[in-house]
């Protein structure tokens, strides 16, 4: 698991809203686009949500309650104003962190667990979730259902974790 901080705007008017949309993610490449997407979203109150980090939270030593600081917020604030410099006077609400899972090989979870009859995990996604539940549900849900899945899930084994004697 590794921290990562989210960063809250103040509420835009309808105006400012409109105009910032329109222009938010024009004129970045594919590369710049699929990150940020991931990375901000819009709320109906008017703010937008920005996550990132400074690149120092996976080394905390700290491994408990996730912290943001000024240094991380400032970070996060500084990458976003270089991709989209009409936030530069943008208002900042609040800050707060969060834990993302991660298995050991970065690949998610989706497996029966033998050890605990009928138990399903879906888990470790990486900070993907977001963007893959779609199809994660679709799956779950086939195999509550006893269906064979539309996909294969093979490769999302729990128990590609244990020790092969």
């Amino acid at each position: 698991m590794f921290k990562v901080p989210q960063v809250l705007s103040r509420g835009f008017s309808e105006k400012e809203n409109s105009r910032i949309k329109s222009n938010l993610l024009k004129g970045c490449s594919i590369i710049e686009y699929n990150c940020f997407s991931d990375l901000i979203s819009y709320n109906k109150h008017g703010s937008f949500v920005f996550g990132g980090s400074s690149g120092y939270e996976a080394f905390n030593k700290d491994n408990g309650t996730p912290t943001t600081s000024s240094i991380t917020a400032s970070c996060i604030c500084r990458g976003i104003m270089k991709y989209f410099p009409m936030l530069k006077d943008v208002k900042i609400v609040r800050t707060w962190a969060g834990w993302i899972d991660e298995c050991k090989d970065l690949t998610p979870v989706i497996s029966f667990v033998d050890e605990v009859p009928d138990f399903i995990l879906a888990c470790a996604f990486t900070g993907h979730g977001f963007g893959i539940s779609p199809t994660v549900g679709m799956l779950l849900s086939e195999m509550v259902e006893g269906k064979e899945t539309t996909l294969d899930i093979n490769a999302f084994r729990y128990d590609r974790f244990k020790a092969k004697i």
